[in-house]
């Protein structure tokens, strides 16, 4: 019964380590991306898209909003190509990672001597997408694809503010267990 689990002993501590540092990778990510809808915005006063950003409760309709706006091609709202496609490609692999974020943060999660698991016997949706992995493979995972992107978003925004910067290689996520392979970039 979850009445009696302490959360804060020491079975549980690496994965409330693990939800904390992927929470606020998430949480930086998103922020970073903040930054990005300011820019493509081409508002000149910050306050006014970081009001429009900050109104909206739900991470998912920033980010759509975010892609909205680099989807418009009009005179005077000149988003090169490349950063269109970057930002797209960046927006689709957080839309498929944040799954695995809110499974993580949902599930509700059991001490069985000494084991920290999943509880997803009684039918919990997201407990049991968890269920027989290994929990703190996945959150840390989780946490390098995030950082990997963050740091992507950070190379864009930089390719954004500063036009004759060029972008780096796409770069490829942690995959889980098979060897790495070089993402191509399309051709804008």
């Amino acid at each position: 019964m979850s009445s009696r689990l302490d959360f804060r002993n020491e079975t549980f501590q690496p994965y409330t380590k693990a939800l904390g540092e992927l929470t606020l990778a998430w949480n930086d990510f998103n922020m970073i991306l903040s930054h990005v809808f300011w820019a493509v915005s081409k508002i000149p006063n910050g306050m006014v898209p970081f009001a429009m950003w900050n109104s909206l409760t739900s991470d998912r309709a920033q980010r759509e909003m975010l892609g909205a706006v680099i989807k418009i091609k009009a005179i005077g709202h000149n988003i090169p190509g490349n950063i269109r496609c970057e930002l797209e490609w960046v927006l689709s692999k957080a839309n498929s990672l944040e799954d695995l974020r809110n499974d993580a943060l949902h599930s509700p999660l059991l001490d069985t001597e000494g084991d920290v698991s999943p509880c997803h016997q009684l039918g919990h949706k997201r407990a049991s997408k968890l269920a027989n992995k290994d929990l703190l493979k996945e959150f840390r995972w989780f946490y390098d694809s995030i950082i990997i992107l963050r740091n992507y978003v950070i190379v864009i925004l930089d390719a954004l503010i500063q036009p004759n910067k060029t972008l780096p290689e796409r770069p490829s996520l942690p995959n889980r267990g098979a060897p790495s392979e070089p993402q191509p970039r399309p051709q804008a």
